[in-house]
């Protein structure tokens, strides 16, 4: 391409030289039969008009046609006054002419390439919001699987439960319904947004306290599976972090539930903490297929659907695992890895401990 470039220019000169030397020869011709200059004039504006950027090969044209018009009224002897001042002012206005034009043209092209990038941020923006927004809408399903699976027991077993017993159900549904609550709060936050999203919402928590509610929401999900949910917390009387709340819930909602989607019946699914040093680690380990090399290699992908498969018959949109990814980016000192393991996935989520933060 390079070399078909400057063959081109090579032909685009010769052409622009040979064309002005048409124009001032012509000139010359007829200057005995009439001293009018408008045909040396109209030549190299037409140049000027054709080729808009001032460079060294029109200047180089310029100067070719000037040198031989005046050689030409050397060997004449013309001393018109008139006749020899006229080329100048013409050329005054070509380079006036070539100044205005590349300025103009120079403006332009800042203004197109500020509609260009005003046009890449946008699209930026509708991609990102569109990104969260789908995120926001998947993580809905959960606090719903949540409520599904409670009403699914109390339809089957009505007069089979406590008041202690229902009481901690309505509570679970209630508990439940204040998540839909919030992820729809999320969705407000998104649409009144800029293109960077919500800012994250930092506070102090107990890290022990919210993963014992996420965990009792989903164990009778995993009931209705035959699915053992265990977990194993640190010994320590609090593991308070400093995060946003929401988004760690989402993010360990997203992992869990995902544990249990591709564990099969009869399996178990761990969730547990282990302190390090200044950090906490929530592990999250199933029973199921796994993933290949293949898999890992599009594991936070968008949209990406990897090869293992719901082993009770859910929905799989490819969104989990993008959404994790995007909120454990958008959050300061956090950090997720995939674990070797000899049989299923082991996620390991790390935190910061209050202590370590001040």
């Amino acid at each position: 391409p390079r070399r078909r470039l400057r063959a081109l220019r090579w032909q685009c000169t010769i052409g622009v030289v040979l064309f002005s030397l048409g124009g001032t020869s012509a000139t010359i011709l007829l200057f005995r039969l009439s001293t009018d200059l408008s045909l040396f004039s109209g030549v190299l504006l037409a140049i000027a008009i054709l080729f808009r950027f001032p460079d060294n090969t029109k200047f180089f044209v310029y100067a070719l046609n000037y040198a031989i018009l005046y050689a030409f009224f050397y060997t004449e002897g013309v001393r018109d006054p008139v006749l020899l001042q006229n080329p100048i002012f013409i050329l005054l206005i070509l380079l006036l002419f070539d100044r205005v034009t590349f300025f103009s043209m120079a403006s332009g092209y800042s203004r197109n390439r500020r509609i260009l990038k005003l046009n890449r941020l946008m699209r930026a923006e509708y991609r990102n919001k569109s990104d969260m927004i789908c995120i926001a809408i998947h993580d809905l399903k959960s606090p719903v699987t949540g409520i599904m699976s409670v009403s699914t027991l109390l339809r089957e077993s009505p007069g089979g439960f406590s008041k202690n017993e229902r009481d901690e159900i309505l509570a679970e549904v209630q508990e439940s319904s204040r998540n839909i609550l919030g992820h729809i709060e999320d969705l407000v936050d998104i649409a009144q947004s800029g293109i960077a999203g919500p800012r994250p919402r930092y506070s102090d928590f107990d890290l022990s306290e919210a993963l014992y509610a996420i965990t009792h929401n989903f164990r009778h999900h995993a009931a209705t599976k035959g699915i053992e949910l265990y977990t194993r917390f640190a010994h320590a009387e609090r593991q308070t972090v400093h995060s946003d709340r929401r988004a760690v819930t989402r993010i360990l909602e997203n992992l869990i539930s995902n544990a249990i989607k591709y564990t099969p019946s009869g399996g178990s699914v761990l969730v547990g903490t282990r302190l390090i040093e200044t950090r906490v680690a929530v592990e999250i380990a199933d029973e199921g297929p796994g993933f290949t090399e293949a898999d890992r290699a599009r594991l936070f992908g968008r949209l990406e659907r990897l090869s293992a498969r719901p082993t009770g018959g859910e929905s799989s949109t490819g969104i989990g695992l993008y959404a994790v990814r995007k909120l454990v980016d958008g959050l300061h000192g956090v950090s997720l890895d995939l674990e070797d393991s000899e049989r299923g996935a082991r996620f390991r989520l790390e935190l910061p401990l209050v202590r370590a933060v001040e």
